[in-house]
This record gives structure tokens, C-alpha cells and sequence, in this order.
């Protein structure tokens, strides 16, 4: 992989999903493996006192084990590799979506949940996660309830 371009892990079922509706799909992080990500974007959620937060994450490295493992194990993995630019302008232009690289922190590091600056929460992870080098756009709505949020999306496979 090139800089010029952000990789996303996921099944089969996703995959076709998003080539057949030219999108990409942010859900509830509420079914993440990773309880303790999970954990927190709940957190933001209620703290931020909204009623939607949806999120989908990306790698922004080389493809590894780990995130064939993590984040499409099973018969049915998929990689999707996408054009930087393009699916950085789709989240650009997508209403309510903010995006950036997930920053890693040693817990040692952590504030109190009362210290902790709200707007880059959802972009925080443990250091030991470091190697995913994930990307994230996260989707939130004050109003009304949403179980998905589709963003535009041009593949490059």
C-alpha cells in the first residue's frame, strides 16, 4: 500500500454492500470486538448527550495479520483498498461525519473522563493498538436515532 491510499478489512457481506451501493457504511461501534473502543465511543456518546454515534474504521498502513485478523476473520475476508484523496473528500462532504488518524495513548497518559477533550475521544485509542494505524470517520446526530449512515464512496478495486 501507498500513502496514497487507506485499506478497509471486513467480510464478504460488507464488501458487496459497499461496491454495489458505491458507499461506505459507518455503524454502531456498539458491535465492535473491541469492548474497551467500544466502551468509550458509548461514553462520548452520552457524555455528548446525542442520539446517534456511528463510526467505520480503516487501516492507513500495509495490510498485516492483525488486521486480517481482527477485522475480517473468517472464510469470508475481505480488503477493500481505496483512493485517499477521494474517500477523504467523501467524508469531507458528507454532513455530520468528522474524520481523522486515530492517535494511541498510554493509559499511564489518560485523563478523567471529566478532563478529557470530547472532540478527539472518538479519535483516541491504547498505545498497545498502535499498530493498526486506523483511520476513523464518525458520524453523529443530536436528533434522531440512525442504526447506519451511508457515505459515498468511490473504490479502487
Amino acid at each position: 500500500m501507498t500513502e496514497r491510499t487507506l485499506r478497509r478489512y471486513t467480510n464478504l457481506a460488507s464488501a458487496l454492500h459497499t461496491f454495489h451501493n458505491r458507499c461506505l457504511t459507518l455503524l454502531s461501534p456498539d458491535t465492535w470486538d473491541d469492548r474497551n473502543d467500544s466502551y468509550f465511543m458509548s461514553e462520548y456518546k452520552r457524555i455528548k448527550d446525542v442520539k446517534t454515534v456511528l463510526a467505520i474504521c480503516i487501516a492507513d498502513r500495509e495490510e498485516t495479520y492483525h488486521h486480517w485478523q481482527v477485522f475480517s476473520r473468517g472464510a469470508d475476508e475481505s480488503g477493500i483498498e481505496f483512493d485517499r484523496e477521494r474517500i477523504l473528500a467523501a467524508f469531507d462532504n458528507a454532513e455530520g461525519v468528522t474524520h481523522r488518524s486515530v492517535n494511541y495513548e498510554l493509559v499511564a497518559n489518560a485523563n478523567s473522563m471529566q478532563e478529557v477533550d470530547l472532540e478527539i475521544l472518538p479519535f483516541t485509542k491504547r498505545w498497545p493498538y498502535g499498530d493498526e494505524k486506523e483511520y476513523r470517520a464518525v458520524y453523529v446526530n443530536a436528533d434522531a436515532e440512525m442504526p447506519a449512515f451511508p457515505v459515498p464512496s468511490h473504490s479502487r478495486r
